[in-house]
């Protein structure tokens, strides 16, 4: 086994000479992987592997092919969890290895580990990738055998949603609000808002999907002077990822009318009216407005609750940011 790593390995610095011209950064990744060879299966070969760069690490037939041997050879579970990582990061959607097949074949091999470190491993790996269609029914095993708890299984739902068969979208928005996992909703908001994210999801579980995000809006924990970068982030999430849900199923719903209704609500908490206004999202709404009679509500609503708290420094950041946002609006 160790004289086939090395043959791989060989394989390897031969392919990036004569193949192909590598960047000094993807130079250095192959030089950390073949260097790991030399520890292998020792208590010094995990960290030697976290050591390789592997947004560098080229996707190459002979570097997966170290990879795949080491993995199917004597290691650690340490060990194994990472080259699992390192594997799954070498699968892309342009083949370049020409071995995605085999890479997703061995993970998914990898989800039914008796090891649950190994297993849990495999799980996140294949969950992210797009054309894994099966994705659901291995994170439904995983759940069941106690592989992944509610919030890890619902983070993975939420994640691979856009990836999921368009007939059985609506079904995974229906799993995860099963769950009621607070993490889930978190992931969600946070994905639905990436680029091209909702063009991938069908109409009937586009409404699912506003829907479940309007049953689970977060809300800041008390008392009402605490206000947290955490709670910042997962508010301006929700309402940007709602707001955008809510116009791309009624487009007569503009993105800014659901937002600013939101905001201007009396049961809203004002520490998330600063919280989304002080935000780059927030910006860039006030950017698109100019000057609004609904936003002006929204702005003074937001420096009230930053005045009664005149000792707070995340405040006043916020509230300047909001200020540097509305000078010069027309």
């Amino acid at each position: 086994m160790k004289n086939r790593l090395l043959a791989a390995l060989l394989l390897t610095t031969v392919s990036s000479v004569f193949s192909q011209t590598s960047s000094p950064q993807a130079v250095i990744a192959e030089k950390q992987l073949r260097s790991y060879a030399s520890v292998k299966g020792t208590a010094g070969a995990q960290e030697r592997l976290e050591q390789i760069d592997v947004n560098n690490l080229s996707a190459t037939n002979t570097n997966v092919t170290t990879l795949r041997t080491a993995l199917s050879g004597k290691t650690l579970a340490g060990e194994k969890v990472v080259l699992i990582r390192t594997l799954g990061r070498l699968y892309n959607p342009k083949n370049t290895s020409g071995m995605n097949n085999e890479i997703l074949g061995d993970l998914k091999k990898l989800t039914t580990s008796n090891d649950q470190d190994i297993a849990r491993a495999a799980v996140f790996s294949v969950s992210r990738l797009e054309t894994n269609q099966d994705i659901l029914d291995i994170l439904a095993r995983s759940r069941k055998n106690g592989i992944l708890d509610k919030d890890a299984y619902s983070g993975e739902l939420a994640h691979s949603l856009r990836f999921a068969e368009k007939s059985k979208q609506k079904e995974v928005i229906q799993i995860l609000a099963s769950e009621k996992s607070e993490y889930g909703v978190d992931v969600l908001a946070m994905n639905a808002v990436g680029h091209g994210y909702m063009e991938k999801i069908s109409p009937e579980a586009l409404v699912a999907l506003r829907n479940f995000l309007a049953a689970n809006e977060p809300n800041f924990p008390k008392p009402i002077g605490f206000f947290g970068f955490g709670d910042v982030i997962r508010y301006t999430n929700w309402l940007n990822a709602y707001a955008l849900a809510s116009e791309k199923i009624e487009p007569a719903k503009l993105y800014s009318a659901t937002v600013l209704k939101m905001l201007n609500s009396s049961q809203t908490d004002p520490r998330k009216v600063v919280a989304f206004l002080g935000s780059d999202e927030g910006k860039k709404l006030m950017k698109s407005l100019g000057k609004n009679s609904e936003l002006d509500k929204a702005v003074e609503r937001a420096q009230t609750y930053i005045d009664s708290f005149p000792g707070n420094s995340i405040l006043i950041g916020f509230g300047k940011n909001i200020n540097d946002s509305i000078v010069g609006l027309k």
